[in-house]
């Protein structure tokens, strides 16, 4: 089954299935949709541009009196890098600590004061300067983007263009997030790395970096040890990332029964000797991420063992995503400009032969084009005024503005002869979010110069982000299992960084927002700040049925299969009439690793289902057939980092396991809620029992006792 409507970024068709994939509080904020399962953010989308500056007020000209905008670098124009060039220094988002370093970040992971590192400037790249990157690969742009963050002292250039490289060298195809038009829809397929997530861009450079800072150590006594919690994504692309590599052992936990199976297999099947997989017992996402925090916690476990971060708290993460908003930022603008010099010469040859028809003279079309400038690139050979000199930006009836003529150097200059502002378009995203790590990052490439408009927050029934954006609570709920497991997420752990900015940077007031938001569950902002996050975001929750529409609306009209994930993400942007040449929306994850959920749930016949399956992935269909290994806990910080420890020390852990086992049947898993209840109940139970045994035996004890003293010797 192939979908001849789509096409890649490069114009190439692709074959096969195109994937995608990855009242307490009023909701007088919200607007309704007419189509039921839709809820929304308040402030409606338009398709053309703010005409008030972005708030980070990077550019010439624009107040930098924002409350939570970056310092900013000026580059030079031009892909280059200025002499005194130096990477970017962090921060706690909770004061605790200053001027660290990239490595430290990375290595680090959570700062000692419980807070996220944030950097504390970022460097912003100039429209001029953007323009030179259109053409650019994507190995070269995120060489450009990361060399501008990371500095020389932390990685040298050369090594640095070594790990990107190594870090896409696993994936599928050669552009790594290539961008498909689908109908009207522009996806950017993020699934084409060796996990078939997203999250695999981050963590194949993830996992390099750790394996070179620890080389740097140069003792190979010291070794790093990974702790990670999944929901089902970050887990097999973390062990994929990491497996293999020197001086590092990885710890994936995931809640065990809350992953699909394909992504628990890509997990367990993985046997080699420094990968370990966790299944916790009666748990939640939230409950495993409770754990991961409190290992961060612990001083001398973290210490001991060398503890290092692999989910999206760690700084890395974040700055590797940054990169594909970019790449496919350019590579849309590229589509959307063809697209238009081509309707604009189908015009023109339509009006040319109006003309000639009429018989009349006059100015012809081509003439009239260039008296008015709107001819096509020179660079592309559209254009009617040529090579070096453009004319004034047109519009199409899309609102995308013409970049003139000229190529990546020329069309700067007008007829005049005066210099012409040159301006992109901007562009929004839709993206499918559990734990605002992927959000954040198209936070951060907006604040890098990226022309962003909108960063549209995609949820599911686990809505918390949505409610926040709808009415500025963010309060949290008991998590409700979906077919979009991934984003059944009760606390989005990457928040805290966002709340940071919305804070004015300020510290204190994050701590106290946190703190109040930890022993209560529950923080409300004032109108002011929900203003301020509203001037970036905007927010959608897609219901199921909604959610499973548009999957079958997508397979029927376009031959083109969307994981549950990616499916969310499409139907908000569709809920609010977000879906055209401006908006991108985010595939995280290929169907393939959601068949057995999704499948049942969709009214298709069984001839397409058999099509569907023979079209997925051989290394998806060959996991059923693979050996698995991962052990069982509790859902307890205590009996987990026993488990480490132990494990690191080469110690035998069967009789730990036999009786975490045997305490499992009486006393009940974890501290999640649920093994609270089980353990409640469990406990109940034990102690009648016990009671009951102990009387029997007290009475037992003085029935012999009495028996004995009425016997004659």
């Amino acid at each position: 089954m192939t979908d001849n409507s789509g096409t890649g970024a490069d114009g190439r068709s692709g074959g096969g299935i195109g994937s995608g994939g990855n009242g307490e509080e009023q909701q007088a904020a919200s607007l309704s949709h007419p189509r039921q399962g839709y809820q929304m953010s308040s402030p409606s989308v338009s398709s053309t541009p703010q005409s008030q500056p972005h708030s980070y007020g990077h550019g010439a000209g624009q107040s930098s009196q924002s409350s939570h905008h970056y310092q900013s670098h000026q580059h030079p124009s031009g892909p280059q890098y200025p002499p005194t060039h130096r990477g970017v220094l962090y921060c706690s988002t909770r004061g605790g600590c200053r001027d660290v370093t990239f490595e430290e970040v990375v290595m680090g992971g959570l700062a000692p004061d419980k807070g996220l590192y944030v950097p504390q400037e970022l460097p912003y790249i100039p429209p001029e300067q953007l323009e030179k990157l259109r053409d650019a690969s994507f190995v070269e742009l995120a060489n450009y983007i990361m060399r501008l963050v990371v500095g020389p002292e932390d990685i040298p250039p050369e090594n640095l263009r070594v790990l990107i490289e190594c870090s896409t060298k696993n994936f599928r195809v050669h552009e790594v997030a290539p961008v498909r038009k689908v109908g009207p829809t522009w996806v950017l397929e993020l699934f084409h790395g060796p996990t078939f997530a997203f999250k695999d861009v981050a963590l194949q450079f993830l996992g390099n970096v750790f394996e070179f800072f620890m080389a740097k150590k140069k003792d190979p006594d010291v070794k790093l040890t990974v702790l990670g919690a999944t929901s089902g994504d970050t887990g097999s692309a973390a062990i994929e990332g990491l497996r293999g590599k020197k001086n590092v052992n990885v710890f994936v936990l995931y809640p065990k029964g809350r992953v699909s199976e394909v992504q628990e297999r890509q997990m367990t099947t993985v046997l080699d000797k420094n990968v370990h997989c966790i299944a916790v017992e009666n748990a939640t996402f939230d409950d495993c991420q409770s754990i991961v925090k409190s290992a961060f916690q612990d001083k001398e476990f973290r210490e001991k063992v060398c503890l290092g971060a692999v989910n999206s708290i760690n700084w890395a993460r974040v700055l590797a995503q940054v990169t594909y908003y970019f790449f496919a930022y350019f590579r849309v603008l590229a589509q959307n400009e063809r697209a238009m010099r081509k309707e604009q010469q189908q015009q023109q040859q339509q009006q040319q032969r109006e003309g000639n028809e009429g018989g009349r003279g006059g100015v012809s079309p081509v003439t009239e084009s260039k008296a008015t400038g709107s001819g096509g690139s020179g660079k592309d050979g559209g254009a009617s005024d040529g090579g070096e000199e453009g004319g004034a930006p047109a519009t199409s009836s899309g609102g995308i503005p013409n970049s003139g003529g000229g190529g990546r150097e020329g069309g700067r200059e007008g007829h005049t002869g005066s210099k012409r502002s040159r301006s992109l378009p901007k562009m929004s995203f839709s993206v499918p979010t559990g734990n605002f790590g992927d959000a954040l990052a198209g936070y951060y490439a907006k604040a890098m110069g990226l022309p962003i408009d909108k960063i549209l927050i995609a949820t599911n029934e686990n809505d918390i982000l949505h409610r926040f954006f709808s009415n500025g609570k963010y309060w949290r709920r008991e998590v409700h299992p979906t077919l979009s497991p991934s984003m059944d997420i009760a606390i989005s752990s990457n928040f805290e960084r966002l709340l940071y900015h919305l804070a004015g940077r300020d510290p204190d007031l994050l701590r106290e927002w946190m703190e109040e938001f930890e022993r209560t569950g529950r923080l409300t902002l004032p109108p002011p700040t929900l203003a301020k996050a509203r001037e970036d975001f905007v927010s959608c929750r897609v219901d199921e049925p909604v959610m499973l529409e548009t999957m079958l609306s997508f397979l029927r009209e376009h031959h083109y299969l969307l994981c549950p994930h990616s499916a969310v993400g499409v139907a908000a942007a569709k809920g609010l009439d977000m879906l055209d040449a401006h908006t991108i929306c985010l595939a995280t994850a290929h169907p393939g690793k959601f068949l057995d959920a999704t499948l049942k749930h969709l009214p298709v016949e069984v001839a397409e289902v058999e099509e569907i399956e023979e079209d997925m992935p051989t290394q998806l269909r060959e996991l059923d057939h693979l050996p698995t290994r991962s052990v069982t806990l509790p859902a307890s910080a205590f009996y987990v980092q026993k488990y480490i420890l132990q494990t690191l020390e080469g110690k035998d852990n069967q009789a730990l396991l036999r009786w975490l086992e045997m305490a499992g049947l009486i006393w009940g898993y974890g501290d999640g809620k649920l093994g609270r209840r089980r353990r409640r109940w469990s406990m109940a139970v034990a102690v009648a029992v016990v009671g009951t045994a102990v009387g029997v035996w007290v009475g037992a004890r003085r029935a012999a006792a009495g028996g004995g003293r009425g016997v004659l010797s």
